[in-house]
């Protein structure tokens, strides 16, 4: 059984990796494409600041992605599902099986998104479609963090 310690420090890197990916997403939709796409008189430097910032924060979420991961399989194996990626055989492993399933839409979306905003010569429709994708991102996103306190209960519950 590792120790509280490692296990408390695990915690907290997937909590900071789900802050990173999903603030990113947040200040990404709420104020950073918002204001680039409204500014006027940019010229190609509006294409090339806003390349430039989705590049840093595609970092920060791919970093975070692999982080979550790692972290997840680590406080999987702690848990009381002991590594079951997916299962339904008690309430805890069917929350943590549709979280995970969710998780890989929310990926499956972002390199969408992506791939969607490569092309230098952004139109208004992909403008309109990534934005679209980033919002069910950010819902799903609020989704998993409902789940996550939900499983943190039910694993309470069941440890008690």
């Amino acid at each position: 059984m590792p120790s509280m310690y490692a296990m408390s420090a695990v915690r907290a890197l997937h909590g900071l990796f789900t802050t990173v990916w999903l603030g990113g997403m947040i200040a990404l939709a709420a104020a950073v494409l918002p204001v680039l796409w409204n500014t006027k008189g940019l010229g190609k430097n509006q294409i090339t600041l806003a390349e430039a910032i989705q590049k840093r924060l595609r970092i920060l979420a791919y970093v975070s992605m692999i982080g979550l991961t790692l972290t997840g399989f680590l406080l999987g194996r702690s848990g009381p599902a002991k590594g079951i990626l997916f299962g339904t055989g008690t309430p805890y492993q069917t929350v943590l099986t549709i979280k995970h399933f969710l998780v890989l839409i929310m990926i499956a979306i972002s390199l969408t998104r992506q791939h969607l905003t490569r092309p230098r010569n952004v139109s208004a429709v992909t403008k309109r479609r990534s934005i679209w994708l980033l919002s069910i991102n950010i819902a799903i996103s609020a989704i998993v963090l409902y789940l996550s306190s939900l499983d943190t209960a039910l694993r309470l519950a069941f440890t008690a």
